[in-house]
């Protein structure tokens, strides 16, 4: 079909800023409404029909150009198209009070959509991110069906505080255009050599910060995706367990005031009450996450069972008692003790570690700053609280060599993943395998 209208854009006569009018005539009719938009005399081009955009002008002056020119394409196209579809259908004439309607409704839309852009622009990944972290207690993880615990909350709240040392060290400015295929390795290179951290912490940094990004993906926040392929499995660490022996050693510890000061610890230290809950999370192989949970849990002594719902999966986990569990048990009449901070509750375990002798040479190899090295250990000092679960997991299956058994109380799913969890030397597996070279 012929085109028989022309539109144009013209500047309302004045001085300083003027109204920019849309101005079209269509069958024999003559419209002229108010873009809602203005300009300076001096930045619009009366040729073109646009603002000028040119060095001349401030930038702040270029970029609410480029803005107004955009928007002016915009109407221009939804104008015409509006004006097509009339035409086609009703030739004979058009609708005044519809078409004003009409376009009010497409310069609208078009706002309304700059404003959520602009809006988005004005969140930074810091203020988002301390948002997400914010509401973790009050949304429910789809895959569990519970909440956020305290100590995935915490593990968010340290992420952050690396990033915001990331970029204020960096000079990075806070906005989420700095998401780019760059910015893992940048990251990597800062945590690695400044920070230096483990590749495991930089690999767990990514895991998280890859959550917060497809959040701020899913609401338009980036579109850049290359986060989505960032490393977040680091390298397998060695780890320690005690055997049964040594938690023995460590059970039998008679925490008088004389051996306190012995050791240079507080008289009114609850070191025995931590050393009492490490024993029990060796035997029932708790993560530090259940130990509060002790006092609540189903105990069964007629069965000489406790049934434990666990924090971290949300699953009933029946387990057998020792008999170091159930005379602590009755130390407390089932009412156990908090357990303390972690920070100093694995300094606390690292002492009784101390005081029982469990101070045989241990060399690992420990990935820092980007560089592999060996370092030397006394084992007391890599106890910590993730030892009971691993302690219980390795005793159990030394004893029984039965994976798919000891998985029903880790709640691994795979023997692969089970074998990476346990602790077991070389001598020991040895040992296990004695028995079809005889």
């Amino acid at each position: 079909m012929e085109k028989k209208y022309k539109i144009h854009f013209y500047l309302k006569s004045g001085d300083g800023e003027q109204i920019i009018y849309i101005m079209f005539s269509v069958l024999g009719k003559r419209f002229k409404f108010s873009t809602g938009y203005k300009s300076k005399k001096e930045q619009w081009d009366n040729e073109r029909e646009r603002m000028i955009n040119s060095s001349q002008f401030k930038q702040a002056e270029n970029r609410q150009a480029n803005k107004v020119n955009r928007f002016l394409d915009y109407l221009k196209d939804k104008t015409e198209e509006h004006i097509n579809s009339v035409v086609w259908y009703k030739a004979s004439d058009i609708d005044t009070v519809l078409l004003k309607r009409v376009l009010l409704g497409y310069i609208n839309s078009y706002n309304k959509k700059e404003e959520e852009i602009e809006a988005k622009a004005k969140v930074t990944p810091i203020t988002y991110f301390q948002n997400y972290i914010s509401n973790m207690d009050k949304v429910i993880i789809k895959r569990t069906g519970t909440f956020a615990s305290k100590g995935t909350i915490t593990n968010h709240k340290i992420v952050l505080s690396r990033f915001s040392d990331f970029i204020k060290d960096r000079g990075y400015q806070d906005s989420f255009s700095i998401f780019n295929k760059y910015f893992e390795d940048n990251l990597a290179h800062y945590l690695l050599t400044v920070k230096e951290y483990t590749m495991n912490t930089v690999c767990a940094t990514n895991s998280i910060m890859k959550v917060w990004l497809n959040k701020a993906l899913q609401e338009g926040l980036i579109t850049d995706t290359t986060f989505k392929s960032w490393k977040t499995k680091g390298n397998d660490v060695e780890h320690i367990y005690l055997n049964d022996n040594e938690l023995q050693l460590i059970y039998s510890i008679d925490f008088t005031d004389e051996l306190k000061t012995q050791y240079k610890i507080d008289l009114k230290s609850n070191i025995e009450q931590t050393r009492d809950l490490f024993i029990v999370a060796c035997r029932l192989g708790l993560r530090l996450g259940d130990w509060g949970r002790l006092s609540s849990s189903e105990w069964n002594f007629e069965e000489n069972t406790v049934i434990i719902n666990t924090s971290k999966t949300q699953e009933r986990v029946i387990i057998p008692l020792s008999k170091e569990v159930k005379a602590i048990y009755k130390k407390y009449a089932g009412k156990f003790p908090r357990p303390v901070y972690k920070s100093h509750l694995n300094k606390q375990l690292q002492k009784c570690g101390e005081i029982a002798h469990i101070d045989s040479d241990v060399y690992l190899i420990r990935r820092k700053g980007g560089v592999a090295k060996q370092k030397s250990y006394k084992k007391y000092q890599l106890i910590s609280s993730h030892t009971a679960r691993r302690s219980f997991a390795t005793n159990l299956y030394l004893k029984c060599k039965n994976a798919k058994l000891v998985m029903t109380f880790t709640g691994h799913k795979t023997e692969e993943n089970f074998f990476k969890y346990i602790c077991i030397d070389k001598k020991e597996t040895a040992d296990i395998a004695q028995q079809y070279f005889e």
